[in-house]
């Protein structure tokens, strides 16, 4: 009788963690931020946009149920959930495999991208590893992927989230999935309750043109943070989009520097404000 009530216990924890692979009312806060540069260094473009994907009820279409996803006001895909899978697409009868959290370590993934720069092949990517994270009191399993190229990074699956490296939920991979666009998940919340990320009103993002000098630069290297709070968060990414090192000022004039040549992208950071530019590193 003992081993009774101990085996339905577990089976009551165990039920309690289960965790559905896509929330029947989420809702991702994206930022997607693209810029490009000229043959001479000049600034194209550079955008920063945000979104919000979030989960509007479900509908039964020839008897299978689908939930119904927005952009904003905007539908913009239908989704079914099927045991770990969950497809997506904007016509219910052809649709397309989104998540998969059956995927085990050495399996493939086909991501989608229509007008991908680099070809489809460079879309199948590996799973690396296969681990869990705690997140909302449930463990959540967690697939990553081997890095897109030219990117520096791979897509984070994790189980009823989406994937956290590329804006939680991402559609089409061909924006994202090459260096100088990034989508960044903000936050993700479901029912009503923050779960992901940190999503904070009114913060501002400004451009920062002239904040780093010297530019170019030998290594050594200061910046205007007369618009910034203190403390302030410095990150430095290589061209790829890898983050080698961050460096917190705690006061206006700190110096920093980097030590290998070439070109890198500067973010600057407080509780309010984030910039970002492009600063290149000559040889010694």
């Amino acid at each position: 009788m003992k081993n009774l009530v101990i085996i339905f216990l577990l089976f009551a924890c165990i039920s309690v963690q289960a965790q559905e692979v896509f929330p029947d009312n989420g809702s991702w806060y994206r930022k997607y931020h693209s810029i490009a540069w000229g043959h001479g260094g000049e600034v194209l473009w550079d955008i920063t946009t945000y979104n919000t994907y979030w989960v509007n009820g479900d509908t039964l279409i020839n008897g299978d149920l689908f939930y119904r996803l927005f952009d904003g006001n905007t539908m913009a895909t239908f989704i079914k959930p099927d045991s770990l899978k969950v497809w997506c697409g904007e016509d219910p009868g052809n649709l397309r495999l989104l998540f998969d959290y059956g995927l085990m370590p050495g399996d493939r993934f086909q991501f989608y991208g229509i007008n991908y720069p680099y070809g489809e092949e460079n879309l199948n990517r590996v799973v690396t590893s296969v681990d869990s994270v705690l997140i909302g009191g449930v463990f959540r399993k967690r697939i990553h992927f081997s890095p897109f190229v030219s990117y520096g990074i791979g897509p984070l699956f994790i189980e009823g989230i989406g994937d956290v490296n590329f804006g939680g939920i991402e559609l089409d991979y061909s924006y994202v999935a090459w260096w100088a666009n990034t989508t960044t998940l903000l936050c993700f919340s479901s029912n009503g309750t923050n779960l992901y990320g940190n999503c904070v009103t009114g913060v501002k993002y400004i451009t920062a043109e002239t904040r780093i000098f010297p530019n170019p630069t030998t290594g050594l290297l200061e910046a205007d943070l007369s618009e910034f709070e203190l403390p302030v968060t410095i990150k430095i990414f290589t061209s790829t989009g890898q983050l080698i090192n961050t460096f917190v000022l705690n006061n206006r004039n700190q110096l920093f520097n980097i030590s290998n040549e070439g070109l890198f992208f500067v973010a600057i950071s407080d509780n309010n404000r984030m910039a970002m530019q492009k600063v290149v590193v000559l040889q010694k």
